[in-house]
């Protein structure tokens, strides 16, 4: 067992994919394209000094703690997706799939390293906003007189939880959906169309119809635009960052299993990204199977 969790985990070559890509992106051979990279880096750390100046101009508070965790939640869902659509179906128009599987490599290591490092790449982002959040609640957010936009720890963490299994599942999904098809472009296109029927389309639709509570309409409108919601990170996100104050008799997020929003979600997810790898691992066992077969 010891083995084949270093197998996984620490010995697995598919995880060199990172510094590859890393070294790709600054062009370490040099050339317009290493300026060009280090020009991006230069803008993306020009907005963080900016975000953190006007957190501190802002004084904090619920309000300013609220955007940041919508920014991270908006970032997740962009880059989760364009970092792994490619994954499997990239490397089948490349023809460097057929020589990848015919390594030792088994199809466990094959989707552990393509799912492992875009999960430490979704830490280092969030790691990142941590800054903005510790510099909002502790600068402004005790000052805060109206106790329903005083944001809470507890909250926070909530969201971040909720934010950082939201994108493993996004990740997963990705994944499997770069298994099953032959092109890159199709990858991309199916996820983001899925993500934006189910974002917004969906629940716009539901809206018109009259089904935007769960428990408004009739049954079938009930149960769909149940699992639309609290399915939708965006959603919820609203809901746990709607701070209140028990003790002020503040209004606070709506009732469900209890009174939190985001634990709930915070299962969804990672049961999803359970059955979305295990999923992408089947598919890939098939593949190396018929390998088998043809010898």
């Amino acid at each position: 067992m010891s083995l084949a969790l270093r197998r996984l985990f620490l010995l697995n070559p598919i995880l060199e994919e990172a510094t590859r890509a890393w070294r790709k992106f600054f062009r370490v051979a040099g050339g317009p394209g290493k300026g060009l990279s280090y020009t991006i880096v230069f803008i993306v750390a020009l907005i963080y000094a900016w975000l953190l100046l006007e957190i501190v101009e802002s004084k904090g508070g619920g309000s300013t703690i609220t955007t940041i965790l919508f920014l991270q939640l908006v970032l997740v869902t962009l880059i989760m997706p364009i970092s792994v659509y490619g994954a499997i179906s990239g490397e089948r128009e490349r023809t460097t799939w057929e020589a990848l599987i015919l390594t030792r490599l088994t199809p466990g290591q094959i989707v552990v390293g393509k799912i492992l490092w875009r999960l430490g790449g979704l830490l280092i982002l969030m790691i990142l906003f941590l800054l903005p959040l510790v510099i909002g609640m502790n600068y402004g957010n005790e000052q805060t007189y109206d106790m329903t936009n005083r944001a809470t720890w507890s909250g926070i963490w909530t969201a971040e939880a909720m934010t950082l299994a939201w994108g493993l599942g996004l990740c997963s999904y990705g994944l499997w959906v770069s298994a099953n098809t032959r092109r890159s472009v199709t990858s991309g296109a199916l996820i983001f169309i899925s993500l934006l029927a189910v974002l917004a389309l969906l629940p716009i639709l539901m809206s018109m119809i009259g089904g935007e509570g769960w428990n408004q309409g009739d049954f079938a409108g009930n149960y769909a635009s149940w699992i639309l919601m609290h399915i939708n990170a965006f959603y919820a996100l609203g809901k746990v960052t709607t701070w209140y104050d028990s003790s002020s008799g503040g209004q606070g997020p709506d009732p469900l299993f209890g009174r939190e929003w985001g634990v709930l979600q915070i299962g969804i997810y990672l049961a999803g990204a359970a059955i979305f790898l295990y999923a992408s691992y089947r598919t890939l066992k098939l593949w190396e199977e018929h390998k088998n077969r043809l010898g």
